[in-house]
């Protein structure tokens, strides 16, 4: 359901971040199967990223959302971008 939570996290102009190998024989493969990160654009959009076909639930802790800062998700992409390019 990765491809189609994209593909709709797209149209609604939200900013996500989608894991995947770019290269090699893992190519297009999602690394966090099941997971995509979404920045909300307030606190009001939860329940129409909720409704979003693709999208099943939000990770918690307890009753609060689970959130990653801005620098996990830039040291995020760094990895991945690493392990890309390792791939190649």
């Amino acid at each position: 359901m990765e491809d189609i939570s994209e593909i709709n996290m797209n149209n609604q102009g939200f900013k996500y971040f989608l894991t995947r190998f770019l290269s090699g024989n893992q190519a297009g493969k999602v690394i966090f199967p099941g997971y995509i990160f979404i920045k909300p654009k307030t606190n009001k959009t939860f329940e129409s990223i909720q409704s979003t076909k693709g999208i099943s639930d939000f990770v918690r802790l307890g009753i609060a959302f689970a959130t990653a800062s801005d620098e996990t998700i830039y040291k995020l992409k760094k990895l991945i971008d690493v392990i890309n390019n390792r791939m190649d």
